[in-house]
């Protein structure tokens, strides 16, 4: 019975490697030379010997071919990841980039809002006191008109004193006229510049002023405000000395809650064109 079951085993082995079923033909070839030399069958022994080695060789060979191919997998997975590394890489960076461009951009029409906004203000600024000066010409104008009537009149009744007195008293009253037209357009601008002037400074030190007017200190940072920053042009304008121009603002400066060298441009943050 044994040697027919071997007999069976080593058929069965023969047909499983010619329909190509290797591993099976291999492991039925080691049974069947197993059995043989067990019962010392020395034909089959010789027999299994022939067909043993072949199949044997085809059985290495398919797991030689098997470990390349694992081992081209394992080269085609290992580009593939590196590829993929290098791609998610790659995206992650241009991700990176698209943020950081959009940032700019929201920072850049963040300051090109901020630069039409100063510009319209500026067109703002410019229109009211093209019409304020050009009213002021007009009065002014008028003003010199009676007053070159009123210097005949005295010079023909012989009024010399009162000239002087005249002069004098229409160059106050004139000074003071302008002071108080700038200090109306000015705050019609800006509502709340007293208020948030008075922000920068301590509370103890802050102006307490009449609706619609300016003291001699708040002027000088009105028109610095508007852009005026030169001493010289503020002191013709105000009609005041440059020195005194320097002493009211170093008096301001000293009130401040910020440093002195940022007072001005805190003083050319305030406020909104209403």
């Amino acid at each position: 019975v044994a040697v027919k079951e071997n007999e069976a085993l080593l058929s069965l082995a023969v047909k499983l490697y010619h329909k190509g079923d290797v591993d099976r033909a291999y492991n039925y070839i080691r049974v069947a030379l197993d059995d043989a030399l067990f019962y010392n069958a020395r034909f089959k022994n010789s027999v299994i010997a022939r067909i043993q080695p072949i199949i044997e060789d085809t059985y290495l060979q398919k797991i030689h071919s098997q470990q390349k191919n694992l081992r081209l997998y394992s080269i085609v997975t290992s580009l593939f990841v590196i590829f993929l590394i290098v791609t998610l890489s790659y995206l992650y960076i241009q991700i990176k980039a698209v943020s950081r461009a959009k940032k700019e951009l929201r920072v850049m029409n963040d300051d090109l809002i901020q630069l039409n906004k100063k510009l319209d203000e500026a067109n703002i600024v410019k229109e009211h006191y093209i019409g304020y000066f050009m009213n002021q010409c007009s009065v002014y104008i008028n003003k010199l008109h009676r007053y070159h009537k009123n210097v005949n009149l005295n010079i023909k009744t012989g009024q010399m004193g009162n000239l002087h007195k005249f002069s004098t008293d229409e160059m106050v009253s004139d000074i003071n006229e302008l002071h108080t037209n700038f200090d109306k357009t000015f705050l019609a601008l800006y509502p709340n510049f007293v208020t948030e002037f008075n922000s920068l400074l301590r509370n103890t030190e802050q102006y307490d002023l009449e609706k619609n007017q300016l003291n001699n200190e708040l002027r000088i940072f009105a028109l610095i405000k508007l852009g005026i920053t030169d001493v010289k042009q503020i002191a013709e304008f105000l009609h005041y000395s440059a020195q005194t121009v320097y002493n009211y603002k170093s008096k301001v400066k000293a009130k401040a809650l910020v440093e002195s060298d940022q007072f001005e441009d805190e003083v050319m943050k305030i406020g909104s064109i209403q």
